[in-house]
């Protein structure tokens, strides 16, 4: 009973820590070519706002949406190489094709395609529009960083 017990614990730790490791191994992937993350120790701890200040000192541009402004945003967001775009201390979203989008009433603009992470204790993988993945306009922050 006791190598029985003493085995099951083994798998749970090495299943932990496959997980935390596929944590980071996302984030990583999400971000590579966008952000620099060689002074960054990403971790499968590391939380969205770290990767906001990240973003925040290595973005050419930054700019909060809101349904008024995301159109021009995202007509100004074309002319750059890279956008991120995060929600509050949850969702990291890579827009993947700007061309490739889809209307949305609740923002009244053309949602691009993107790729991103939503945290719910562990992160989950998104591949959608991004209407789908960030939400509708509410009080929540929604910020763009944008990378040449």
């Amino acid at each position: 009973m006791k190598k029985m017990i003493s085995l099951l614990v083994v798998v749970v730790i090495a299943i932990s820590t496959m997980n935390a490791q596929s944590e980071a191994e996302k984030l990583k992937a999400l971000l590579d070519g966008i952000l620099d993350l060689s002074e960054a120790t990403i971790t499968e701890n590391t939380t969205v706002p770290v990767i906001s200040q990240l973003a925040a000192q290595q973005a050419e541009t930054t700019i909060e949406l809101t349904k008024e402004n995301i159109s021009e945003a995202f007509t100004t967001g074309m002319d750059y190489a890279n956008a991120l775009i995060i929600v509050g201390q949850h969702t990291i979203v890579k827009i993947t094709n700007w061309s490739d989008c889809v209307a949305s009433g609740a923002w009244d603009a053309c949602m691009p395609k993107g790729e991103g992470l939503i945290r719910r204790g562990s992160y989950t993988e998104r591949n959608d529009y991004i209407n789908n993945i960030i939400g509708v306009p509410d009080a929540q922050t929604r910020t763009l960083y944008l990378f040449k």
